[in-house]
C-alpha cells in the first residue's frame, strides 16, 4: 500500500476518495420533461404507459434525444 507521502515521492497519484459522478443526459432530459409536463407531482392515477409516451414525445421534440421506457420510469421514481 502506498501512502500519500510515498505517492508524492514516486510520482504516483494517491487514490481519490470522491468518485466522479457520471453524466446522465437522457435521465436529466427525462427529469426536465417530467417537471415541465407535471409541474408539482405526477398524479398517482397516471398509468405508466401514458406517462412514458408523453415524456418520450416531449423529450424527442424538445431535446432531440431518444429515451427508453426504463429511463422515464426511473426519472419518475417508479423503477429502481
Amino acid at each position: 500500500m502506498i501512502s500519500e507521502a510515498g505517492a508524492a515521492q514516486t510520482g504516483a497519484k494517491a487514490p481519490s476518495k470522491a468518485k466522479k459522478k457520471r453524466a446522465t443526459p437522457k435521465l436529466d432530459a427525462a427529469n426536465k420533461a417530467l417537471t415541465e409536463l407535471y409541474e408539482h407531482d405526477i398524479p398517482a392515477h397516471e398509468l405508466n404507459d401514458r406517462l412514458v409516451n408523453r415524456v418520450i414525445e416531449h423529450v424527442k421534440k424538445k431535446y432531440k434525444l431518444d429515451v427508453s421506457r426504463d429511463t422515464v420510469l426511473r426519472a419518475a421514481g417508479r423503477r429502481k
